[in-house]
This record gives structure tokens, C-alpha cells and sequence, in this order.
């Protein structure tokens, strides 16, 4: 995605091409990228190509509902589409929750100043939003779609209280809790990440960390 595309077979590139079957502009990995990311599944693992073969591995993941529908809602108010350096930065906070503008560097593999345009751009799309101090600020996905409130309510008074309460006691017993602790007991990243979010704003735990290394422990008050 960050480089220009090298035909490995010209001949058979260019016949493709005149019969329709494959684009002259070579977007083909961006595509395959923005189909996984869109729905909020994992990215496509290119890891056992050679320079002989390309070997190609897409996780058969379902998709990440709440995250489709609010990037979905967004793309319909402001009549654009996201691109798949937008698509890497939501990916990267969706997965790993808030973190800050060089830990999205490193995790994206984009240059600086793209992920301070694209974080701008997601700012104004309400799909993100920023945290922190003003010399170290922070990011962090929102989820904002028409139902979502029914989604929160479910934390607060219906099953997914179940879980508001064995995060508590996940901190209690371990001395942290993250989200990969809850997705064990069966909630999406979409869903676990939204119960630590909102038990953090509540006061309940406090988040340590960023990125892939975060986690969130008890609060002491």
C-alpha cells in the first residue's frame, strides 16, 4: 500500500487487463485491505509470500457489527468514503483502544503527518475523538450509530452488567483486567472495548498504558 504495484508476470498483467479481468491501476491489495478493515475484521496475512508466490491468508472472522454500522452511518453523513489509511488508523484503535499519535505510527506503518491528517478527518466524522493532555493527546474510537443507546443501557441494566461486574473482579483477583480478558468470555473487541470505556468514565478502572500493552486496574477513591 505504500508502494508503487510491480507486475510479477507483465504479459499475463496486461491480457487481464484488455479483457476486463483485473484493473490497470493496482489497487488489488488496497481493496482486499478495505474489505477486511471495513467490517472490522482482521488484516489479510501476506507473512509466507516469496518472491516466487504470493500466499495470501484471510482470517474467516465475522464481522464486527456495532463497528460496520457506525463507520457505515458516518460514511452517510458525510457523503464520503474512508479510505485504507483511515480504515488502518480505526482498525488500530478499535483493537487496541485510545492511544497516541506515534504508538498509531508504529502500529499503521504510515508516515506522521498522514495519520494527522487522517485523525483530523475522523475528528470531524465524530469517529474519533481526543483524550489526554495537549502535549501528549490521545485518541479513541466512538461508536456512534441509531441503537447504540440501546447498547449502552444493555450495560448498565441488562446481561452485559454480568460482565461490567467479572471485569471488577478480573482487577480485583489479577491486579488488571484488559480486553482481551473479556473477549475470552465471549464478547467481540467492539463490545469488550466499549464495557472497559465506559467502566474507566464511570470512575470504576483506570486505564494504564496505550496501544497493545494497555490495561485497566482498579481505581482507588
Amino acid at each position: 500500500m505504500t508502494v508503487e504495484p510491480v507486475g510479477r508476470n507483465p504479459l499475463l498483467s496486461d491480457i487481464l487487463k484488455r479483457v476486463g479481468l483485473a484493473e490497470r491501476t493496482g489497487r488489488g491489495v488496497d481493496k482486499i485491505y478495505e474489505e477486511s478493515l471495513k467490517y472490522g475484521r482482521p488484516l489479510p496475512d501476506y507473512s509466507q509470500s516469496t518472491r516466487e508466490y504470493v500466499r495470501l491468508f484471510i482470517p474467516r472472522v465475522g464481522l464486527d457489527e456495532d463497528f460496520t454500522l457506525a463507520l457505515m452511518e458516518a460514511g452517510r453523513k458525510s457523503r464520503v468514503g474512508f479510505s485504507v489509511q483511515a480504515l488502518l488508523v480505526l482498525n488500530a484503535l478499535r483493537s487496541d483502544g485510545p492511544m497516541k499519535l506515534d504508538e498509531l505510527v508504529k502500529e499503521t506503518g504510515l508516515g506522521s503527518s498522514v495519520v494527522e491528517v487522517v485523525l483530523g478527518n475522523l475528528q470531524e466524522c465524530s469517529l474519533v475523538e481526543q483524550a489526554g493532555t495537549k502535549k501528549e493527546p490521545a485518541f479513541s474510537l466512538v461508536l456512534k450509530r441509531p441503537g447504540l443507546d440501546v447498547i449502552k443501557k444493555d450495560v448498565d441494566d441488562g446481561p452485559s452488567s454480568d460482565f461490567v461486574q467479572k471485569a471488577l473482579d478480573l482487577a480485583g483477583s489479577a491486579g488488571r483486567v484488559d480486553r482481551d480478558d473479556l473477549m475470552a468470555l465471549g464478547l467481540s473487541p467492539g463490545q469488550a472495548y466499549r464495557i472497559l470505556r465506559k467502566m474507566r468514565d464511570e470512575g470504576l478502572l483506570r486505564l494504564v498504558g496505550g496501544g497493545r500493552s494497555s490495561y485497566y486496574v482498579l481505581n482507588e477513591r
